[in-house]
């Protein structure tokens, strides 16, 4: 093999390792990956330590940024690609630039570890994503002042978008996703207040 097809293949290879297309381009997932890692990962994604998670294509249901190696890679003497020492930096540049969110008013509820009493709040989203261990369920519920609940369980076949519930659990965590103050429950048990029909979960 010569110099230049071992040169060629490293930086075929390079671009294939952190999950870029033959041209270089790469289609990076913003925000907070963590819970739908599994997802991305079936529908082709690839973990790259420098880039996060990244798609070597357009892939609808995630929120992605196109970019390409020539922002975050450059050529050493030998004509081999090696990731610039700032790529951490301009990662970060590049996903704060592309993620736009205003404040919300929700604040956290409670401490970490104590219970979450009977909560009146609506059901405004839910999404299902893969794991390890089988299909999780996020669902996010607004209280009555605009503060935001979240469970992740098993997939709930009977909780819906806008029905109006009783919820109350056990606080696992406080965090924050695009400006919002998201108090995270586990252990939930909920009443359907308003809705098709009205069970206990």
């Amino acid at each position: 093999m010569t110099k230049i097809e071992r040169v060629h293949n490293w930086n075929s290879n390079f671009m294939k390792w952190n999950g870029m297309s033959e041209n270089g381009d790469f289609y990076k997932v913003l925000g907070n990956t963590y819970d739908i890692k599994d997802s991305i990962k079936k529908d082709g994604g690839k973990f790259s330590r420098e880039l996060g998670w990244v798609f070597d294509r357009e892939v609808p249901g995630y929120d992605l940024v196109k970019m390409n190696i020539s922002e975050v890679a450059e050529k050493n003497f030998d004509g081999k690609y090696f990731f610039k020492d700032d790529v951490f930096k301009t990662i970060k540049a590049i996903e704060k630039a592309n993620t736009h969110y205003e404040e919300t008013s929700s604040q956290f509820l409670g401490t970490v570890g104590s219970k979450l009493g009977a909560t009146v709040a609506e059901i405004v989203n839910s999404k299902v994503v893969s794991t390890v261990y089988g299909d999780m369920e996020i669902l996010t519920f607004k209280d009555i002042d605009g503060n935001t609940i979240v469970w992740k369980t098993s997939p709930k076949e009977d909780l819906e978008i806008g029905m109006v519930v009783q919820i109350n659990g056990i606080i696992k965590d406080h965090s924050e996703f695009r400006g919002d103050k998201q108090t995270v429950i586990t252990r939930a048990k909920i009443i359907v207040l308003s809705g098709p029909d009205k069970e206990e979960f």
